[in-house]
């Protein structure tokens, strides 16, 4: 008699174009499982600017998305849906990549005790930014931090951080959780990476790039105001690659600023390596970030970074030595580095080759996550 594969279900909320969900979908295709399937659940299926074209592997995906303006109808809703998948596909292991997912996980494995269900979830930024939201309730942001700390966690069979920082940020809550957690750097496919970087691009003329969500944390209008400090003493351009709740208003300052010419606001686009390698330098101006993908695939691409000193930056970027570290905020620090970059030739070389040496780092962590599946199952 044949044995039923044990199902491995990824849980996240969309595979939409921030960087947890290429997080989502790069381990997901790079882990190899013997004898057991993949399946995906998206209980958002937000497919607006998604990578869902990444998807290179074999997979039975679930979607969920009839939102309701109540969370606990759409919480009951998704947990029928996560139990149906759980007994239908054999599953053995939840691999949450969001903390609403990991609290489906952790209501279903409880709601079927007769099964052996393992759980995981990956944190995609530090705890105290895990929740943030410029417009959301402060209450209500304190009130899932807590519920996280305090159910989620307890159920859960293993935390992974992405940095150290962030681990040592997660144990300052809670010392109990420090026989969960594990460190596995993100995973960055290196021939992918390269194959669509050697893609030819229509964008004339040397360019800085900034790649990202268009939201509040990540300063747009400070690099606008910074680039518009130097323009006149360089002929380099600014391109502008995502989208987000202040697309309009960025798109006014660049016109207010008289920088039409000189800004490209390109929007979303699926490969927005073949950009990063024909740039003069990538910047990343964030108020927070966890470990971002961005400036490990621009350390692929050979471009060299200006980043803002986010908490656990040094992770991954080491000041003058791989890239170039501003003051978060700092404007007039950000128009100074972006004038060097653009400058000093040899700045640049010593960058690039130590930029590329240390994102090979990120190329082998895809084993780590495979011992940790295999050790859940």
């Amino acid at each position: 008699m044949k044995t039923e594969k044990k199902g491995i279900l990824f849980i996240n909320y969309s595979i939409g174009n921030g960087g947890s969900e290429k997080m989502f979908l790069y381990i997901m295709n790079g882990s190899e499982l013997v004898d057991c399937k993949k399946i995906i659940f998206l209980y958002n299926n937000s497919t607006r600017h998604s990578y869902g074209s990444l998807i290179k592997v074999p997979y039975t995906k679930y979607t969920y998305s009839k939102e309701s303006d109540y969370f606990f109808i759409n919480l009951v809703k998704r947990i029928r849906i996560l139990l149906r998948i759980i007994r239908k596909e054999n599953v053995s292991l939840i691999f949450s990549f969001s903390s609403q997912g990991a609290l489906l996980a952790v209501v279903g494995k409880i709601l079927l005790p007769l099964r052996k269900i393992g759980v995981a979830v990956r944190l995609g930024s530090v705890f105290s930014n895990l929740f943030y939201n410029p417009k959301g309730s402060k209450v209500k942001r304190k009130i899932w931090e807590q519920l996280t700390l305090i159910f989620t966690y307890k159920h859960v069979d293993k935390i992974v951080c992405s940095t150290l920082y962030m681990k040592q940020e997660l144990l300052n809550r809670s010392k109990r959780l420090k026989s969960k957690i594990v460190v596995i750097k993100n995973y960055v496919d290196k021939e992918n990476v390269n194959s669509l970087a050697n893609e030819p691009v229509d964008i004339k003329g040397k360019y800085f790039i900034s790649v990202g969500r268009l939201e509040k944390e990540k300063n747009y209008f400070e690099i606008l105001e910074a680039f518009f400090a130097i323009k006149d003493r360089t002929k380099i351009n600014l391109l502008i690659l995502g989208d987000g709740s202040l697309r309009e208003e960025i798109h006014q300052t660049i016109l207010n600023c008289g920088l039409k010419k000189r800004v490209i606001l390109l929007g979303f686009k699926r490969n927005p390596y073949k950009y990063i390698a024909k740039a003069e330098g990538l910047i990343l101006f964030s108020d927070f970030e966890g470990l971002p993908n961005v400036v490990i695939e621009a350390l692929m691409c050979k471009t060299p970074v200006i980043v803002s000193n986010y908490l656990g930056v040094e992770d991954v970027i080491r000041h003058r030595w791989n890239g170039i570290i501003v003051k978060r905020r700092n404007k007039k620090g950000l128009a100074l580095a972006l004038e060097e970059l653009s400058e000093d030739e040899e700045l640049r070389k010593k960058l690039v080759k130590n930029g590329y040496r240390k994102a090979l780092e990120f190329t082998t962590s895809i084993t780590k996550y495979e011992q940790l599946i295999n050790g859940l199952l």
